[in-house]
């Protein structure tokens, strides 16, 4: 294992410790093994201690039996309390049966003082909270950003090279915005991390960060700095972070800056923002941009709105506007905002109106979300739909999220819902999420491609 290979002593033991508390809740066997093995010392009766309370919630019998064959040194003392806490927890009288069969007299009467101390607290009490990962900053920088540089590419180390990051960010945020976009591979992983550092450096030195991000030669890269910038700019400065949104590189991220750059110039001058928006052409987010200002002027008054829309001569603009008043309406009327969504053509602002009322209908009213979305006509608005849907409904029902995406068309949009509900699954259930992407009816290449999660 790549952890037990590092040079420095205490970086190792940490690098263990951490993986422990990564694979306890969806691996506990796993992770009962790296614990049992890891040096004496305080990480791992801090790891034994969580593993087999996690453990023992999923399955007590295999935990005990764990716990039962530890040695002392190994923590068993520790790990038998963790146990019959957790089996307290949900059955007081097998907890105090089990308790009695012990033979270690000390660990017995141990074990009765905590499921004295269990009765006290919720049946949903969480185990201790061990917080392993700060410690990490408790290292030299260096000898820890080499820790993190040795560790193979995942969930954990992502965590880790956005903490490292935000901190050092704070000290030098241009090495440290440099360090995270060459170390941190997963998309999504690396835009979350950029936009809190690149917030960081903004609020500090704004022309710094945004000369930083025009000159990154990675496209995909200098987009999410751009973004990161512009949307941290938007309060203060509208107008850079505008002409910051419009060198962002074609594509989806760009118009998803752009209407949100939109939306909140607008609430700070309509007037302005209206006319920048009316300013671009269809290849700088026009429709995006009007979208979001429709919606601001929607919540100002909906005749407003609607006079307003009927103002654009472009037809393609005033269904964009009307989108966006869907859009916005939905928050107050859903009903009058299907009726008017679904009379759109294809487009933006059809695509967006569609997504806001599938995230509103799940939040009232589950199987009248499903029934909406299956009476939709195939197209780009539904996918948009769909994908709306199967997002808002990961942490509600994660399974149901990966059938509902599964389902879209469009395989660009398809596979990222399924990537973001599979990984989602597989930090809470690592078995559950790898089951059902084995079983689902998927095409081959989606299949492949979430497969890799799980490396």
């Amino acid at each position: 294992m790549w952890a037990s290979q590092l040079s420095e002593d205490r970086a190792r033991e940490l690098a263990l410790a951490m993986i422990v508390e990564t694979l306890t809740k969806s691996s506990p066997k796993v992770a009962s093994s790296i614990a049992s093995t890891m040096p004496a010392g305080e990480h791992r009766s801090r790891a034994v201690s969580k593993v087999a309370f996690r453990w023992a919630q999923q399955d007590v019998a295999a935990a005990a039996d764990w716990a039962l064959g530890l040695t002392v040194d190994q923590g068993r003392s520790e790990a038998i309390a963790e146990v019959v806490a957790a089996m307290a927890r949900t059955d007081e009288v097998a907890a105090l049966e089990w308790t009695e069969q012990l033979t270690d007299e000390d660990i017995r009467e141990s074990a009765l003082a905590v499921i004295d101390v269990a009765k006290e607290e919720s049946d949903d009490s969480e185990a201790p909270q061990v917080m392993l990962t700060p410690e990490i900053f408790s290292l030299d920088r260096s000898v820890a950003v080499d820790l993190i540089e040795q560790m193979p590419d995942g969930t954990l180390r992502n965590g880790l090279i956005h903490a490292i990051g935000v901190q050092w960010a704070r000290e030098d945020p241009e090495a440290a915005t440099a360090w995270v976009s060459e170390e941190m591979l997963d998309g999504r992983a690396l835009e979350t991390a950029m936009k809190v550092i690149l917030w960081e450096w903004t609020s500090k030195d704004g022309p710094a960060a945004a000369t930083w991000s025009l000159q990154i030669a990675d496209e995909n890269d200098r987009g999410i700095a751009l973004s990161s910038v512009a949307l941290a700019l938007v309060r203060s400065q509208p107008l850079t972070a505008a002409q910051l949104a419009e060198s962002i590189p074609d594509g989806e991220r760009k118009n998803d800056t752009i209407g949100s750059v939109a939306f909140q110039w607008g609430q700070l001058d309509l007037t302005t923002a209206t006319d920048w928006a009316a300013s671009l052409d269809q290849k700088s987010g026009r429709d995006h941009a009007i979208v979001q200002i429709a919606a601001v002027r929607t919540r100002t008054g909906l005749e407003e709105a609607m006079a307003w829309a009927a103002t654009l001569t472009d037809q393609q603009e005033q269904q964009s506007a009307l989108g966006g008043i869907a859009y916005a309406y939905a928050d107050t009327d859903v009903d009058a905002a299907i009726t008017m969504a679904e009379s759109l053509s294809e487009g933006v602002g059809r695509d967006k109106a569609l997504s806001k009322i599938a995230a509103t209908l799940v939040e009232d009213d589950i199987k009248r979300a499903e029934t909406w979305l299956a009476s939709l006509l195939a197209g780009r608005s539904r996918d948009c739909a769909v994908v709306s849907y199967a997002n808002s409904m990961i942490d509600k029902d994660v399974s149901k999220s990966c059938n509902w995406a599964a389902k879209v068309a469009d395989d660009a949009m398809r596979l990222s819902a399924l990537e973001r509900a599979v990984e989602s699954w597989l930090r809470n259930s690592s078995e559950q999420a790898q089951e059902w992407v084995d079983d689902a009816p998927l095409l081959n290449e989606d299949r492949e491609n979430l497969l890799t999660l799980f490396e």
